[in-house]
């Protein structure tokens, strides 16, 4: 897969786990805690993993898109730095 190009499948993964989550949510606030022998709690730690996964991918591919234009400490600091405003806004 090119770093210049979107992946559908990371769109895919990130739907897929806000909808567990969603679904989580839902039905634990009505009071379901189990459908048959599934524990619903799996559901939103399973969409907190798919988070994780879809995190680190989408990180690596910005550092390889970044790799492309520097090299060495520009690369690392350059990363980090954008790292940085990319949290700060939130904070």
């Amino acid at each position: 897969m090119s770093p210049q190009h979107e992946s559908h499948n990371l769109d895919l993964l990130r739907g897929i786990a806000v909808v567990m989550v969603l679904v989580c949510h839902l039905l634990l606030y009505f009071g379901v805690t189990s459908i048959g022998p599934y524990d619903v709690r799996w559901w939103g730690f399973g969409a907190i993993l798919f988070f994780f996964v879809h995190t680190s991918l989408v990180l690596m591919m910005s550092l390889e898109r970044l790799q492309a234009r520097l090299d060495g400490a520009k690369l690392y600091f350059g990363f980090m730095l954008r790292r940085c405003f990319r949290i700060y806004p939130l904070s």
